[in-house]
């Protein structure tokens, strides 16, 4: 009876640290930001689901500039600096949501710096290491764009305030590729990825980094820029214009034109971790759980939509840069489906390392990975192979990391492992994967509860001895 007491107390202790939600961090990342757009602004704490407002104190961090003084003069009114706190379960991402009042110009700018340490990062900045698979495109870039497809203008007034509702209702329109005509149907970057002009599914358009912000010669005058004035939100010439293209590679001024649609737009970019601020090479192998959505084309079957789950394992090493640091793919087990194909098995091809690059010294960082895929179908009897790897990228803000990947670059083109013509099976047209971390680990008040766990094991274990003792 006593051990069968002991042992129900041990489950029940094992069961409430299985199922209790881990504490929220004493700290959570603090945001000093300086801001500006042409026109107006909303800045939210989220997940890759939802949001909730960012706030400077009482203040929701958010502006629309009426006037040309309201954007570009050191205010107020001028440009705004920011300080804010993400909430634990929001502190993810920084989300913009920006929208113009259809004249002249639009764009957004600005600096933040988290948890008040390392680099800023600035509007408009692409990581010119950080080449794009196309060599027609520049460089990537942290930042990730959602263009809505929707109109949405300044009114000046207090009731033009934006709800979490909303913001979470465009942000689960972006995660599932959706999106109205001149939507991007998705979240995109600097790097070209194929446009899918007649198709529903498919990203589409570019996140387009613009003129400093010196205003010399430009669309935009300099907005606090320079010396400025002393205590006002300064933006250094650092900062770049951005803003979103709809239409061909590469962006110019037609981006930051007034005319075109769908400009209620919403930027994502990651936020840090405090600590650790930087990649670690010493660090074990990383385990990450992953889903994904994709379109592939099958000769004479066209286009068609997949999904796929499993996992992978990586690991870091360093290289000769001290601003990156080579990430090697130690395993991969993917199960997917196709409606074309039926299910599938994803792994490493074996044939080729795969590998990726960390891009930066501190977090936020840009990851890109070169994966070697090996697809197997037991519907079309064969493995898959490429002689390309599938491009991949991600800001990450910690690791292992909780990132979306998305796929850059051309189309890739699979064919029977061991055909000697390579005729191609399936083309791997686009692909974006939602990454997390494979292994929960206790805090330390979970500790205290597995300590606590051993204890009534060890407790339980000792009763039965000394009965059986004294029995004999």
């Amino acid at each position: 009876m006593v051990r069968s007491v002991i042992v129900a107390a041990a489950w029940l202790a094992i069961a409430f640290v299985s199922l209790a939600p881990s504490p929220a961090l004493a700290a959570q990342p603090l945001v000093t930001a300086n801001i500006t757009a042409d026109n107006g602004y909303q800045v939210w704490c989220g997940n890759y689901t939802s949001v909730v407002p960012a706030m400077d104190g009482v203040a929701p961090v958010r502006a629309e500039n009426c006037t040309a003084g309201d954007i570009f003069n050191c205010g107020p009114p001028g440009t705004e600096g920011w300080t804010f706190t993400c909430p634990a379960g929001f502190d993810n991402y920084v989300f913009i949501t920006t929208y113009e009042d259809e004249s002249v110009t639009q764009g957004l700018l600005g600096e933040f710096r988290f948890c008040n340490q390392g680099p800023k990062t600035y509007t408009g900045s692409i990581i010119p290491q950080a080449k794009c698979p196309d060599p027609n495109d520049d460089a990537s870039t942290v930042w990730r764009v959602f263009a809505t497809g929707e109109e949405r203008n300044t009114t000046c007034a207090a009731g033009s305030l934006l709800t979490a509702a909303e913001v979470d209702a465009l942000l689960d329109t972006a995660n599932r590729r959706e999106g109205p005509a001149g939507s991007s149907r998705g979240w995109v970057g600097r790097c070209k990825h194929l446009d899918f002009p007649d198709s529903a599914i498919g990203r589409t358009g570019y996140y387009v980094p613009g003129e400093a912000n010196t205003g010399a010669g430009g669309l935009f005058p300099e907005a606090c820029g320079g010396p400025g004035v002393p205590g006002a939100p300064a933006i250094t010439a650092t900062a770049n214009w951005m803003s979103y293209d709809p239409g061909a590679y590469p962006g110019g001024v037609a981006a930051f034109d007034d005319d075109s649609l769908g400009e209620w737009l919403i930027y994502r970019l990651p936020i840090p971790h405090c600590s650790p601020t930087a990649p670690d090479p010493n660090a074990p192998p990383c385990g990450v759980a992953k889903s994904g959505i994709g379109v592939i084309n099958v000769p004479s079957l066209g286009d068609s939509s997949l999904t796929l789950r499993g996992t992978a394992v990586t690991h870091v090493v360093p290289g000769p840069d001290p601003n990156q640091f080579t990430t090697v793919y130690d395993s991969l087990g993917v199960s997917g489906y196709t409606p074309v194909l039926g299910s599938f098995t994803i792994s490493l091809d074996r044939r080729f390392l795969s590998t990726g690059t960390i891009f930066g010294s501190t977090f936020p960082a840009l990851h890109q990975n070169n994966l070697r895929a090996v697809i197997s179908s037991k519907n079309l009897g064969m493995s898959l192979v490429s002689d390309s790897p599938i491009p991949l990228e991600a800001p990450i803000a910690a690791q292992p990391p909780t990132a979306n990947y998305e796929m850059t670059g051309p189309p890739v083109a699979f064919y029977a492992l061991g055909d000697p013509n390579q005729e191609t099976v399936l083309t791997l047209k686009d692909l974006s994967v939602d990454v997390s971390p494979r292994y929960e680990i206790p805090t330390l008040s979970e500790w205290g509860i597995v300590a606590f766990v051993l204890f009534l094991l060890g407790t339980g274990i000792f009763v039965v001895l000394r009965r059986k003792r004294l029995a004999t």
